[in-house]
């Protein structure tokens, strides 16, 4: 989880990451339905941005299981990794903190 002990906590302006979201489709193999899930792509700005942590709506998006990546993980400028919620707990995300090793960068959409 998201520790902000020690930590402030910074606009996306600020950031040395920039974020994007889609909504993606894909469809359960469990029931057959079609559903939307959140799905966030974090691109590095500068070099060597460890990520520590992401977090949704304040903790409460669950992450998308088996397809994100193992945290931390360092990016080059340019890099980037892509992070997804689960869509019953999450259906939309209009917060989303990333904890670096150096801060906390929140992102906010509509």
């Amino acid at each position: 989880m998201l520790s902000l002990a020690g930590c402030s906590n910074t606009t996306a302006d600020d950031a040395p990451i920039r974020v994007s979201i889609e909504y993606r489709t894909t469809q359960s193999h469990q029931t057959g339905e079609y559903f939307q899930y959140p799905n966030l792509r974090i691109r590095a700005i500068a070099d060597q941005v460890e990520i520590m942590d992401l977090q949704g709506n304040d903790g409460d998006c669950a992450p998308l299981p088996f397809v994100n990546p193992k945290l931390p993980v360092i990016l080059k400028k340019g890099q980037a990794i892509e992070y997804a919620f689960q869509t019953n707990f999450c259906q939309r995300v209009y917060k989303f903190e990333v904890e670096t090793m150096d801060d906390t960068y929140t992102f906010t959409f509509e």
